[in-house]
């Protein structure tokens, strides 16, 4: 009896650094906000640092300034490259096709600094207590 009651207490403790949610992924949860305020509407992306060995990888969007993933689509715990994008829709522009042409469709320019998207260079660790992360975005 005692060795099945040590071994359940193990189990137990093992699963506390990173939860017994399966595969040991996190929830992540923020905030973001552009120029002082809340980011309305806008998506975010966690990209792990080494995807080209097919690192993990989460996305989400951002309403009323918040954003989160819960456990079972979430993160395993490591460092991740964030990319913040927000479409402006009183500023559409053509998509662009191949090389000299545009697809036609509308799009709405990206209203973020390109160091917060196509060239950010933010890394965040996720982890046990290290699930929510705040960004603050200043207007140019």
């Amino acid at each position: 009896m005692r060795t099945i009651l040590g071994l359940l207490l193990l189990v137990v403790f093992a699963c506390l650094p990173v939860g017994c949610g399966g595969d040991g992924r996190l929830g992540v949860s923020g905030t973001v906000e552009f120029g002082g305020k809340p980011l309305e509407d806008g998506t975010i992306q966690f990209l792990s640092e080494d995807m080209s060995k097919g690192g993990a990888a989460a996305g989400g969007v951002i309403k009323g300034g918040s954003y989160s993933f819960k456990a079972d689509q979430g993160l395993p715990p490591g460092k991740y490259k964030v990319q913040i994008s927000s479409g402006d829709p009183k500023n559409m522009v053509r998509e662009e096709g191949p090389p000299g042409e545009s697809s036609g469709r509308p799009v709405a320019k990206e209203r973020l600094p390109a160091e917060y998207n196509s060239n950010s260079k933010i890394i965040v660790e996720v982890g046990p207590g290290k699930t929510v992360h705040n960004f603050q975005i200043p207007k140019k």
